[in-house]
């Protein structure tokens, strides 16, 4: 019998981890359930297929407990000074290379079991958690599914996907495969957010014609959300309205979709003075496949004609199913957003916890963002 099952593996599921370890519980009472091999992988995973260079975030914000870590690990190690000097944003190496060491450092790797939950029962004080790999029985549980709902699929593109050898591909789809775009002298890329124009940006530096189709002008911002929501101030302001649509309602207001920090914007505009790629606001109303390549057709009325479309139109996120069946059988309560309604501690009901995010209506616009597995930590992990 487990104390605590971590359903979810990635950042949130890392650190929560961790916090209650260094909160006392024992080693053998605790797992992290994850389909993935190792801590992190789906995260690195999508950071690479878009070229990430550095992170949006600064560099306190991590998988590891005292603020200052990465910080001190980028100026311990040599040939890690990786940080871009404003809010000391670091590289996707830096990040990875700390992120391995702490999990080796507190043997967070220990705690892993290799799976995939399929369904949860509970009984009497117990939960019974149904995976591919067998049961588990837990008198605690935390979810930290991350973004459940997988790729943002547009409703004209969803039929292209289907087909034979299609040569369109979503870069946060388990399928995508960087190399492929390598057989394409000409890609579009669809999106104007950070994980599209990186892509763009990458792929251009590779030696492909690239086309970005935007649906928006290009918005610049040092981050999304503003970084008061990591803080009480703005957290406050979120606990003191009680009704779950008001809530929904701020942290639409304070999201800023589709920014990029100014560093990046920068590097977008001087790829186009060289004439390395090519940003439209012109977004897809329709696409045809071809067997030389893809029609596009846009808003505008023009077509373009690509070897390869890249999809970088995000993730949604929704309870997964084992979790819609969880809350029916155990009426758990549901927001009219469809996100879970939390207690403060995060609880969806006595000693089932709550993190990313499907705990905005909670944490704000920053729940799924890396500083949210803090917040979330913290509240959790005080519960132990």
């Amino acid at each position: 019998m487990l104390e605590w099952l971590i359903l979810g593996g990635g950042v949130h599921g890392t650190h929560i981890s961790l916090a209650l370890r260094a909160r006392g519980v024992p080693e053998h009472h605790l797992r992290v359930l994850d389909p993935h091999p190792r801590p992190l992988a789906a995260w690195d995973r999508r950071a690479r297929s878009i070229g990430m260079p550095f992170l949006r975030s600064p560099d306190m914000h991590h998988i590891d407990l005292a603020a200052p870590s990465l910080h001190l690990f980028a100026h311990r190690h040599a040939g890690h000074r990786d940080l871009i000097r404003r809010y000391h944003r670091p590289s996707l190496a830096l990040f990875s290379e700390h992120v391995e060491h702490v999990v080796t450092r507190n043997r967070l790797d220990q705690l892993r079991l290799r799976g995939q939950a399929t369904r949860i029962d509970q009984k009497g004080d117990t939960f019974r958690v149904d995976s591919d790999q067998g049961q588990l029985h837990a008198r605690r549980l935390v979810i930290a599914v991350g973004a459940a709902g997988g790729p943002r699929i547009p409703s004209w593109a969803a039929p292209l996907l289907l087909t034979p050898s299609p040569r369109i591909a979503h870069v946060f789809s388990d399928t995508y495969d960087p190399h492929d775009d390598a057989r394409a002298a000409d890609l579009v890329v669809l999106g104007g957010g950070l994980s599209a124009i990186q892509l763009a940006i990458a792929r251009a530096r590779d030696g492909a014609r690239v086309t970005m189709l935007s649906p928006h002008p290009l918005r610049v911002s040092d981050f999304d959300p503003d970084p008061c929501w990591s803080t009480d101030r703005c957290l406050r302001r979120l606990a003191r309205l009680h009704d779950p649509t008001a809530r929904r309602r701020l942290i639409e207001q304070e999201r800023r979709p589709g920014t990029v920090p100014p560093e990046v914007a920068r590097q977008l505009s001087q790829a186009v003075q060289r004439g390395q790629l090519c940003w439209r606001e012109d977004p897809i109303s329709a696409a045809h496949q071809r067997p030389e390549g893809l029609d596009l057709h846009l808003q505008s009325g023009a077509i373009v004609r690509p070897d390869r479309l890249l999809l970088a139109t995000g993730l949604r996120c929704h309870l997964p199913f084992f979790l819609a069946h969880l809350a029916e059988a155990m009426q758990l309560p549901i927001a009219p957003c469809g996100a879970p309604w939390l207690t403060p501690e995060l609880a969806w009901a006595p000693r089932i916890y709550v993190s990313g995010a499907l705990a905005e209506l909670q944490l704000g616009p920053a729940a799924g963002n890396i500083i949210g597995t803090r917040l979330a930590a913290r509240r959790i992990a005080s519960s132990s």
